[in-house]
């Protein structure tokens, strides 16, 4: 048998062509994608290449929705704006519920619309392709015609100056209620007919972006954030995104050629701040709001000039501006917070370097500002021994602010004036104040220490606050705070360093000694070897959300784990009762705290030598693992957020051999069924112990990129 003479080539050119596939998926795995959904936005390429008269046309691209489409939504269009422009443009192709439409104008003044029926799946990718061969228009849903129509005499297409718009339409009226929520990649267009096996093999195989009659092509995959795209056919050819596109539409997702892309995933979103005007290089960063204007913002201070400053950003998501903002010269900014109006409370604390035997107080005052940066109220604290009793603020510490129901209250770590034991100690207090900044009250001590402190605001309107003790008693401590109480319990508690040095002739802790060192039954400890999350109120519990420390047969008390070089750190729950007080300052934490067990939870028991030598024993329970991280594997930062359908989503960074980057976990309503974790790919820092702001069906954090620069990341939550 004698085979065809062209089969060897055709072959040849096949496998050269799927080599060039693989090497173009290859670059193209870990690219930003194009977001189109709300507020909108549009790319608008003015010059597309696309043939006078059009004889013939084809348009290609993919979509991906993330919700239900709420009507027929153009996503590609070469069409005019009004019904009376004397240019109407050539066509434009939309996607709705259960079809495609494809717009066609004659160069005779006719309109022709061919719908076709199409299932698609949310949040999983498909690709469109409408044909115009002169005599036939044809739909295509996944390499498949859905529909069609044979259109005698319709003629040529018109001739259009206007541009090529890709994502929303171009006339608001035309526009149905909300947006198309999704992606769009991939779009072609064609000055020829492509016929239903080259439509069939576009719908598997990416563009070379060299195939003949291509007047047009953009992937929309990008390495960055970019605010023009170019085609990979004609060097002039070029769309420019709108601004909030620009800014904020870029995003990471799984690609429709990526293993699994259908897989479980958190779509994260990025503003950059970092642009002038915007957050510069700060010292400090706290994530506040202007709920009646819909508007997230940053209070921060810069770390050159120390001055203190709020940038807005508008609920269009398109521009920023920075306010600046009254405060002591010099000074340290220490915690802040906004009301629903955007009024700005923020402390600052004197800034000083300190002599040995420098007893002095700080000085220390309480601000208030309107959201336009108007100087309302400024009070100084009285920080004598007396009453916030301050000589020292800097290094680890930071402080943590809200305001509920015309109080503000706060945590604010610092050392103290000289004690009569000749000591200068450290610990946090917590206080509270009126609406005008009067009334100001110590509340009582939160912990010693406080390396971390959050607070939130519940149902209720009770402040809610966590922070991390070194001693005294040594764990985490979920508060309730109002304006004359404070009501706290221990509801974890981690390992402690024993010092390596006899002091006054301690004697050694043998149990924990080994591998050339020695411990003596004593420790002064400062590390709590934990990172705070976040406390998120369900109908029954607190869900306490942080990273902790755990060796790899799974122990978090075993003290003799101390400067073990790539100690796991993992990603912990605790589901903690509404009424958690009765656990006090104990750190044998009790069951009766945790509301319910749950399967695969853990207990451990163990103890410690404290500063005088006295044992000091220790109890953890109910803690639900969400990662089982290796050695030289750690989480840091997570950031936990309750989301509409009463899940918990939590944000967290990764850090090990493999390199840094952002994660996702998600757990159920019940707090039983953590879903899998999610490597979001993406290399930036959350900015430690914040409290994710909500803003209409957004929920923002904050991030750092490599270079320092400040990110305002959300998720959409509809």
């Amino acid at each position: 048998m004698h085979g065809h003479p062209l089969r060897p080539l055709l072959c040849l050119v096949l496998l050269a062509a799927c080599v060039a596939a693989q090497a173009g998926d290859d670059d193209a795995k870990g690219t930003y994608a194009l977001f189109f959904g709300a507020p909108g936005g549009t790319v608008t390429v003015p010059a597309p290449g696309i043939a006078d008269d059009c004889p013939a046309i084809t348009v290609e691209l993919r979509f991906k929705s993330l919700a239900k489409l709420p009507g027929s939504t153009p996503v590609v269009a070469r069409w005019a704006a009004g019904a009376k422009d004397p240019d109407r443009g050539t066509f434009s192709l939309s996607v709705g519920p259960g079809e495609v439409t494809f717009d066609l104008w004659s160069a005779a003044g006719k309109l022709k619309t061919i719908r076709a029926h199409a299932s698609c799946k949310d949040g999983a990718w498909h690709h469109v392709a409408a044909v115009w061969d002169g005599k036939e228009a044809t739909v295509y849903l996944d390499g498949k015609r859905t529909g069609g129509e044979k259109l005698q005499g319709f003629g040529p297409l018109a001739s259009s100056k206007l541009p090529l718009v890709i994502g929303a339409s171009p006339d608001p009226k035309k526009r149905p209620k909300g947006c198309f929520e999704g992606f769009l990649s991939d779009v072609a267009i064609w000055n020829v007919a492509r016929d239903a096996d080259a439509i069939a093999a576009s719908a598997k195989a990416p563009l070379a972006g060299n195939e003949a009659g291509l007047a047009a092509f953009f992937p929309l995959r990008e390495h960055a954030s970019a605010s023009t795209v170019k085609s990979l056919v004609g060097a002039a050819c070029e769309g420019e995104l709108t601004p909030a596109l620009a800014r904020v539409g870029w995003c990471r997702t799984p690609w429709w050629f990526e293993e699994r892309p259908d897989r479980p995933w958190v779509h994260l979103f990025a503003y950059d701040l970092s642009a002038d005007p915007g957050v510069g290089r700060a010292s400090r960063r706290i994530l506040v709001g202007n709920e009646s204007h819909g508007e997230p913002g940053v209070l921060w201070q810069d770390e050159s000039t120390h001055k203190v400053h709020v940038t807005w950003v508008d609920a269009s998501l398109e521009s920023c501006r920075t306010v600046d903002l009254g405060g002591m010269e010099g000074g340290t900014l220490a915690a802040g917070t906004a009301d629903p109006k955007g009024n700005l409370y923020y402390l600052m604390i004197e800034s000083r370097a300190r002599g040995g035997d420098d007893d002095a107080s700080l000085r220390a005052s309480l601000y208030l500002a309107a959201a336009d940066g108007k100087p309302l109220r400024e009070t100084a604290l009285d920080t004598s021994k007396e009453k916030v009793n301050m000589i020292g603020y800097a290094g680890r510490w930071s402080g943590s602010m809200a305001v509920s129901k015309g109080t503000g209250c706060m945590i604010l770590p610092r050392q103290m004036h000289r004690s009569q034991d000749g000591l200068q100690h450290q610990s946090a207090i917590a206080a509270s104040f009126g609406p005008d900044l009067s009334g100001f009250q110590v509340i009582g001590p939160t912990s010693s220490h406080s390396f971390g402190n959050l607070l939130t605001v519940n149902s209720t309107g009770e402040f809610i606050g966590l922070d991390l003790g070194d001693n005294f008693p040594r764990g985490l401590h979920l508060h309730r705070l109002s304006r004359g109480s404070l009501e706290s319990s221990v509801i974890f508690t981690y390992k402690t360093a024993h010092s390596m040095d006899p002091g006054n002739g301690y004697p050694a802790y043998p149990e924990i000694s080994g591998k050339g060192r020695t411990f003596y039954k004593w420790s002064n400890d400062n590390e709590t070897y934990t990172e705070l999350g976040g406390v998120v109120e369900t109908k029954s519990s607190y869900e306490v959300v942080f990273a902790t420390d755990r060796s790899p047969d799974g122990k978090v008390l075993d003290c003799s784990r101390i400067g073990v070089a790539g100690e796991p750190r993992d990603l912990a729950m605790l589901k903690v009762v509404k009424e958690f007080g009765r656990g006090g300052d104990s750190t044998q934490v009790d069951d009766s705290l945790m509301s319910g067990l749950p399967r695969g939870s853990t207990s451990e028991s163990g103890g410690y030598f404290n500063f005088v030598g006295k044992w000091v024993p220790q109890r953890i329970t109910g803690v639900q693992w969400l990662t089982h991280h290796a050695v030289g594997e750690a989480a840091h930062a997570p950031q936990p957020v309750r989301r509409k359908d009463g899940s918990l989503l939590i944000l967290w960074e990764k850090s090990g051999p493999g390199g840094e980057s952002l994660w996702a976990t998600t757990v159920d309503e019940s707090g039983k069924k953590p879903a899998e974790s999610v490597d979001l790919g993406i290399e930036l820092r959350l900015v430690p112990e914040g409290v994710p702001l909500r803003v209409a069906d957004r929920v923002f954090t904050l991030a750092l990129d490599g270079s320092g620069g400040t990110r305002l990341c959300f998720v959409r939550d509809e």
